[in-house]
């Protein structure tokens, strides 16, 4: 749910490169990744959410470093959040 769009698809890409899924597949995850994301920022009442993350999300890379610079600032952005 804590995941950029360029990061998803980076993420995605991974999959459909190992054989894992389909191009076809690896766009709806990411699409659908995206409509729950929207219910965590709904106004004026988004949802109470306590997120865990792995250590490795900081360190494994996805995409370019980019990528990886608006990763880490969407999840400052939610640890941040009210």
């Amino acid at each position: 749910l804590l995941q950029t769009p360029d990061y998803a698809r980076a993420f995605e890409a991974d999959a459909v490169r190992r054989g894992a899924a389909t191009p076809e597949q690896a766009e709806e995850r990411v699409k659908l990744l995206l409509e729950r994301q929207r219910l965590l920022e709904r106004t004026p009442e988004p949802p109470f959410a306590f997120m865990v993350l792995d250590e490795g999300c900081l360190h494994i890379r996805m995409g370019s470093t980019k990528v990886m610079r608006e990763q880490y600032d969407y999840l400052l952005h939610f640890a941040e959040r009210p």
